[in-house]
């Protein structure tokens, strides 16, 4: 029991470092390029690392696909998201306002989008 405890903290601790290294590059570039760290951090990396977190945690080939279809799902609120923030930016609305309104606009499409499939 002892060893299996210590392979799952091993487990996750790789999980959380390599993950950590995945944002910590993506925000490096994106200080360097905002344009290619932006180009960079729109890469599905979330989603595959997930995925494969998820294979690697023996999960059913039917649950990662039910995670990858969430995560299609997921595109159109996000898209709008970002629409939303970069309009307000561009208008000079501040940042934080123009991500709290962002957010609320994804809560709502989130829930629109999730509502007929529930």
């Amino acid at each position: 029991m002892l060893r299996r405890d210590h392979n799952l903290m091993l487990f996750i601790l790789i999980k959380a470092l390599v993950s950590a290294t995945v944002i910590l590059f993506v925000t490096w570039l994106a200080n360097r390029s905002p344009t290619f760290g932006g180009w960079i951090a729109a890469l599905p990396l979330v989603s595959l690392l997930s995925a494969f977190w998820l294979s690697l945690g023996k999960q059913s080939s039917r649950e990662i696909a039910d995670f990858l279809t969430g995560v299609l799902w997921g595109l159109i609120p996000t898209a709008l998201l970002l629409l939303v923030i970069v309009l307000f930016l561009r208008y000079h609305v501040s940042f934080l306002l123009s991500l709290f309104i962002g957010i609320s606009i994804w809560g709502v499409i989130t829930y629109l989008v999730q509502a007929p499939q529930n």
